[in-house]
């Protein structure tokens, strides 16, 4: 369902939504459809029992609060069974930075933003993440509506998720 079914039906609103044929109303309709269905197979189909023992960390960095793209990525992952540690929306850095240093299982930190006046912080996280000596450790992905690879690259992070299904396939490859 989520491989065949949902997962393309959210690529074809990303993709109608680059052409001009979808506005962000329709979009963001769209995420609450495809968030709601993984919740929904996430209670109805709960994993195999073999969750990962490495983790995920998401978070919306701070001033941004909005997570409909996050909470997709999120459901996903734990619908596969992968750990996830979900901190929410307006998450400072030192707050990030603290959940890596406390826990080791930590393998990849997710940053999202939608507007190009908070994707700044994400710098200021992986800045923080090396200072504290936890950047050997984990992986940045990061993505969001303004974020591109480029500048993805230009801060530093490990990869862009231009969209749900790319990140989550992305971080499947690295937390086994």
């Amino acid at each position: 369902v989520l491989d065949e079914i949902l997962m393309p039906a959210m690529q074809s609103a990303g993709e109608l939504y680059e052409r001009g044929r979808f506005y962000l109303p329709q979009l963001l309709a769209a995420a609450e459809v495809m968030q709601g269905c993984a919740e929904l197979l996430e209670q109805r189909c709960p994993g195999t029992g073999t969750e990962s023992k490495k983790k995920v960390l998401l978070a919306s960095v701070e001033g941004d609060v909005h997570d409909i793209g996050k909470g997709i990525v999120s459901m996903l992952l734990r619908t596969y069974g992968i750990s996830v540690k979900d901190l929410g929306r307006d998450v400072k850095s030192s707050a990030i930075v603290e959940a890596v240093m406390k826990d080791n299982d930590i393998a990849v930190v997710g940053l999202s933003a939608l507007m190009t006046t908070t994707m700044i912080q994400m710098k200021k996280v992986i800045d923080d993440l090396n200072v504290n000596g936890c950047r050997d450790r984990v992986l940045v992905v990061v993505g969001g509506a303004v974020v591109t690879a480029g500048y993805a690259s230009e801060i530093g992070a490990d990869f862009y998720a231009g969209d749900a299904e790319t990140g989550v396939r992305y971080i499947r490859e690295k937390v086994k």
